[in-house]
């Protein structure tokens, strides 16, 4: 199994103070396709920028992050994860929006 986090930087065309318009479409679309592909993972949204961890096969995985690569929502990804794992750390998430500044231990959980 794989494990891979990134930031991105949401177009400033689509960038708002609370939550850019492409947020809930990315959510509804991953919440539909990506348990079919055993995907899990969270996406949290600060300051213009994504921050995902997905997790899951490696191939649909990967599959994945070619699209999200060429996906016009996206601008200067950057990969700062991509690991093997043995056990997910969001195994009941199918992609959900997290807000990580209310979640500093779960997140540094994870990080460990």
């Amino acid at each position: 199994m794989k494990c891979i986090a990134y930031v991105s930087r949401v177009p400033i065309s689509d960038r708002t103070i609370r939550m850019p318009t492409g947020l809930s479409d990315i959510v509804s679309v991953s919440r539909k396709h990506n348990p079919k592909s055993q995907i899990t993972g969270i996406i949290s949204y600060r300051d213009g920028q994504y921050l995902q961890v997905l997790e899951g096969p490696y191939l649909e995985v990967d599959k994945l992050m070619i699209k999200i690569a060429s996906d016009p929502r996206h601008e200067d990804l950057w990969v700062f994860l991509d690991v093997r794992v043995i056990k997910r750390s969001f195994n009941n998430w199918a992609v959900s929006v997290f807000d990580f500044v209310d979640q500093g231990n779960f997140f540094n959980a994870f990080i460990e």
